[in-house]
């Protein structure tokens, strides 16, 4: 079993990216600085590479993730944990304001 290099954070952030040109929406629930976790009612196959968007006050965070696994719950597919690939200064301050703030 693979064990996370960084504990996770739980949070409740909107999330969007694109899957064949249409706009779909998530929740993340949890992240850190390898990793994110969103519930979304459009999954993407495993491998997938997408940017996530996730809107702040003052900008809108782009997010270049890959699609490590998804869940099936009650059927449906509706869970994706997402690797980071190359996350940007500005979400490794969220994470750790984010940190800062439990």
């Amino acid at each position: 079993m693979d064990k996370r290099t960084c504990d996770r954070i739980d949070a409740s952030l909107e999330a969007k990216f694109f899957c064949a040109n249409f706009l779909c929406t998530g929740t993340v629930t949890n992240l850190s600085e390898t990793g994110i976790c969103i519930n979304t009612g459009m999954c993407l196959p495993c491998g997938t590479n997408v940017k996530l968007f996730i809107p702040l006050k003052e900008e809108v965070l782009e997010v270049p993730v890959l699609v490590k696994r998804v869940a099936k719950k009650e059927g449906f597919y509706d869970t994706m944990g997402l690797e980071l690939l190359n996350p940007s200064q500005n979400y490794l301050a969220l994470v750790n304001n984010l940190r800062l703030s439990f």
